[in-house]
């Protein structure tokens, strides 16, 4: 089951924190994914997509920049 508004939890919670991304070194990282893909379609805003159908064309992109950011 979702958590609803998971931004505002941690939040309003004070989970939220800013460090290093080498202090992930050598741990394993789990990302939920309907949140994160939520969150970049959100970002692409490609209007054709409701008309065409589908996947956004920038999707791939978008996905492989959030990733190269982790590596």
């Amino acid at each position: 089951m979702p958590v609803r508004h998971f931004d505002f939890f941690t939040v309003e919670r004070r989970l939220v924190q800013t460090a290093s991304i080498s202090l992930l070194k050598d741990t394993r990282l789990g990302i939920e994914g309907n949140h994160w893909l939520r969150k970049i379609l959100k970002q692409l805003k490609e209007p054709a997509v409701v008309a065409m159908g589908g996947l956004p064309l920038g999707l791939r992109a978008a996905v492989e920049r959030e990733l190269d950011l982790l590596k």
